[in-house]
């Protein structure tokens, strides 16, 4: 179970507001969710389910920090492919293959003055504009690559 204390420090660590949050676990009125913070109504279960799911990765107790990388990068252990994939484990998680290449509708960033095309599927819906995190997988990878001589 989620205590309000939780639900609150869930969204700070997620850096997102009131109303932000309150779109993210689906309550119409962020003055619900104010109230849930504060012990003046309970948490419904519905919320508390989304709120653990949010909070996979962010660490939401006061005895817990967040235990999973911000990044895990990967590749095809089956050998049928050489591309490496990117995790973003906090919110809002997703999953990238940067390439060179391009593709139909998708990312193109520029980093260390390589453009890259990033294939990627959302795990969670982005509440801002996260290019700039897009960028920084792609950032990380590419360090990463340079590292291992690829």
């Amino acid at each position: 179970m989620i205590s309000q204390l939780d639900l609150r420090r869930l969204r700070k660590n997620l850096g997102v507001d009131v109303d932000q949050m309150a779109e993210l676990l689906g309550i119409d009125d962020s003055s619900d969710l104010v109230k849930m913070e504060n012990g003046d109504i309970n948490i419904s279960a519905a919320v508390v389910r989304l709120a653990v799911y949010i909070g996979g990765g962010v660490g939401v107790t006061s005895s817990e920090e967040c235990y999973m990388p911000k990044f895990v990068i990967g590749g095809d252990l089956s050998g049928q492919t050489e591309s490496e994939v990117i995790f973003h484990t906090q919110f809002p998680r997703f999953l990238a293959v940067i390439t060179g290449h391009e593709h139909d509708t998708l990312i193109s960033i520029t980093v260390d003055g390589v453009e890259w095309v990033t294939p990627f599927q959302w795990i969670d819906e982005p509440i801002d504009d996260a290019v700039s995190i897009v960028t920084e997988a792609a950032a990380l990878l590419l360090a990463h690559n340079k590292s291992n001589g690829d």
